[in-house]
């Protein structure tokens, strides 16, 4: 009786490690290195086509979808500016807030910082000097959008115009705009008083800030391999958004059945990781591997619909 007991176990030991041998021989010899390929590409939102924007060149934008982080701008106004100049920069910044959805505020130490120049302006010839200069001076790249952190505006002289349109086309600058060959537009690059803000730079600032100031978190690359029961891959997730995200976890699906899972942690915009593993076990027939970002929906995001990824094993 002992003795049918101890060959049985003796069967089953070496059934088994029979298994095993089979298994590490398949994987090591037969199996082949299958790639899987991506089955819905994600897109990025890009910025509706504008009517006038022919009128630019070299783009409207010095950057695409240039803009700052939130629709309320901050500004602060430089002692070096007399009341005059500092009246009309004032002024400017209520013209372009009365015109489009931003809404700009004075702050001490504001985005957007306007000083004033004493000195006698730069001339570009014998007719005309720069009245003023402005633009971006610190930009993230967060993917969908360029982040502007802050920008400047220097006024050479006194406008002599009702609006203050010198004050208004540096304003602008800081918002990213380039020069217009529209003689009528207020981004043209030398100055009439009869100049405006014409209805395209308007419907540029509206269509740019109509996004919120929250996190976009996308799943921007995926390399998969299938090796016999092993799976190897990399991913990159990135939030692509305008705002910090919470913490995120990362989930992996092979067919229905979770296979890997990560804590990606917050990110902040513009920011992204990649998480790469090796020899993770999937068992099973289905040939589609998920990737998910924050499945649940826990966070909130400019788009919900980006955080999943699917892949599909190569015929």
């Amino acid at each position: 009786m002992f003795g049918k007991i101890i060959y049985s176990l003796s069967l089953m030991v070496f059934i088994v490690l029979l298994f095993l041998v089979w298994i590490l021989f398949y994987q090591t010899y037969l199996s082949e290195n299958i790639p899987f390929q991506v089955l819905n590409k994600q897109g990025l939102p890009i910025i509706s086509n504008i009517s006038g924007q022919e009128d630019y060149p070299q783009g409207m934008m010095f950057y695409e979808n240039l803009r700052f982080k939130k629709s309320v701008i901050s500004y602060s106004i430089d002692s070096s500016c007399d009341e005059t100049r500092a009246n009309d920069a004032i002024t400017a910044f209520n013209i372009i807030d009365n015109s489009t959805i931003i809404d700009f505020v004075e702050r001490e130490s504001g985005e957007i910082f306007v000083s004033c120049s004493l000195e006698t302006p730069p001339q570009i010839d014998e007719r005309h000097f720069i009245a003023g200069e402005g633009g971006p001076t610190s930009i993230v790249n967060a993917t969908n959008f360029n982040v502007i952190l802050n920008g400047t505006i220097l006024l050479y002289e006194d406008s002599d115009c009702q609006n203050p349109i010198v004050a208004i086309h540096e304003i602008l600058h800081a918002l990213g705009f380039r020069h217009s060959s529209n003689k009528n537009s207020i981004m043209y690059p030398i100055a009439n008083c009869k100049q405006q803000i014409t209805p395209e730079i308007i419907e540029k600032i509206d269509s740019l800030y109509s996004y919120p100031t929250l996190p976009d978190l996308v799943i921007t690359r995926v390399d998969a391999v299938k090796k016999g029961f092993l799976l190897d891959f990399t991913v990159t997730i990135m939030n692509v958004g305008l705002d910090k995200s919470d913490s995120s976890t990362l989930y992996v699906y092979h067919g229905d059945k979770e296979v890997f899972d990560y804590d990606v942690g917050a990110l902040d915009f513009g920011v992204g990781k990649v998480v790469s593993t090796k020899n993770t076990k999937i068992f099973g027939s289905s040939n589609n591997l998920t990737f998910i970002a924050d499945k649940n929906n826990d966070i909130n995001e400019i788009s919900e619909s980006n955080n999943i990824q699917v892949l599909v094993l190569k015929e």
